[in-house]
């Protein structure tokens, strides 16, 4: 097991990381030409289009997932302090159901005998954590069913790069009616495990669970 556990043991700020994206307050974002120019004025005026944002995610080097859109829930409002306990009690459900019924897709995602065992005590690797699939704002539940253990460099990061090219914008932070996911299939994503892409964009409501 490694030997930096407490550093790398579960906690609510690691693992709630994924809410702190999508609700916080952004520093400016610089302009790049792949952004096809995401303001609030193309957003407004056809890059909402499922077509487009299923053209993007084409280009990222997120293979093996699925997009997913997704229907805000109106007037959401968040619990922080609710939604945070609940997930770190959740993941740790998850990474304990993960050690024993998920080790194979463990080991072929790279991870060695003692980090698989040590998820069951919450510890996880450097470089990977435990990412909910769908926000709760669109549905998702906090449920293990609705995790998946990733890596953080570069396949989480990229996928919050596109969640962000959505809700952020010129004038400030959204909340897009469809919001578009990157969806794991599975609940490991395992590096360079596919190469498939989706050829079109999967729709369907969660509200109160997952598919």
């Amino acid at each position: 097991m490694t030997d930096n556990k407490k550093d790398n043991e579960l906690n609510g700020a690691d693992i709630f990381s994924d809410w702190n994206t999508l609700i916080a307050t952004p520093k400016p974002m610089p302009k790049q030409d792949d952004d096809m120019g995401l303001d609030l004025g193309n957003l407004m005026t056809g890059s909402s289009d499922e077509n487009y944002w299923l053209k993007l995610f084409q280009q990222t080097k997120l293979f093996g997932m699925d997009l997913v859109a997704l229907k805000l829930i109106p007037n959401y409002t968040h619990d922080f302090k609710a939604e945070q306990a609940q997930t770190k009690v959740q993941a740790r459900v998850f990474l304990l159901g993960l050690s024993h019924l998920h080790r194979n897709d463990l080991r072929v995602a790279g991870l060695s005998e003692d980090q698989i065992d040590g998820l069951s005590n919450g510890v996880v690797p450097i470089n990977w954590t435990v990412h909910l699939k769908y926000p709760v704002a669109y549905g998702g539940a906090i449920t293990p069913n609705n995790f998946v253990l990733m890596p953080h460099h570069p396949f989480h990061e990229e996928l919050h790069h596109f969640i962000n090219k959505q809700i952020v914008t010129d004038a400030g932070v959204m909340s897009p009616a469809t919001l578009y996911v990157p969806t794991p299939k599975s609940a490991v994503y395992v590096p360079f495990g596919s190469t498939e892409m989706p050829s079109k964009v999967i729709r369907f409501e969660v509200a109160g669970g997952t598919k």
